[in-house]
C-alpha cells in the first residue's frame, strides 16, 4: 500500500515540474552585455544600455546607465530602470537612474540570483516623451 501511495507522488511530482517548466516563455537575448554597451532605436533618439564592471554577475554591485543621443536635451532629473526575469517573479527590482553632468543616467543596483539557475534579464526603460524599451541580457551565475 505505502508503494502505491508513494508512486502516485512520484508521478504527480513529475507532472507538476513538467508543466511548470514548460510555461517559461522562450525569450532571444537580444543585448550581450558582457561584451560592451548595447544600443536601440527608439522615437528617431537612440539608447545606449551599459552595465559595469564586466563580466556582469549576479550578486554584485553593479552601475548601470542609460545614455540617450537625441537633439534636445532630457528635461528629467532621473529614470527608473525596471530588471526582470523573463518567466519568473523574482520580486520588485528597479534602479532609480540620475543625470550626470553629462547627460547619461546613472545609478547602482544588484541583480539577484535565481534559484532556478537561470540567468536571463530583461531590463525596461520608460523614457519621457520617447517612449519605452528593454534590452534582454545574459549574466554570470
Amino acid at each position: 500500500m505505502a508503494d502505491r501511495y508513494f508512486l502516485k507522488g512520484l508521478i504527480l511530482l513529475v507532472l507538476l515540474l513538467t508543466f511548470s517548466c514548460s510555461q517559461s516563455p522562450i525569450v532571444d537575448v537580444d543585448c550581450e552585455i558582457n561584451s560592451g554597451p548595447c544600443i536601440k532605436e527608439i522615437g528617431g533618439s537612440t539608447v545606449v544600455f551599459d552595465i559595469t564592471p564586466k563580466p556582469v554577475r549576479a550578486m554584485r554591485r553593479l552601475e548601470f546607465s542609460i545614455a540617450i543621443k537625441q537633439k534636445e536635451t532630457l528635461k528629467e532629473d532621473r529614470l527608473l530602470l525596471k530588471l526582470s526575469m523573463p518567466g519568473m517573479d523574482m520580486g520588485e527590482n528597479a534602479v532609480l537612474l540620475h543625470r550626470s553632468e553629462d547627460g547619461t543616467y546613472k545609478g547602482q543596483g544588484v541583480i539577484v540570483r535565481c534559484p532556478s539557475g537561470k540567468t536571463i534579464w530583461r531590463a525596461d526603460i520608460e523614457i519621457p516623451g520617447l517612449g519605452s524599451t528593454y534590452f534582454v541580457f545574459d549574466v554570470k551565475p
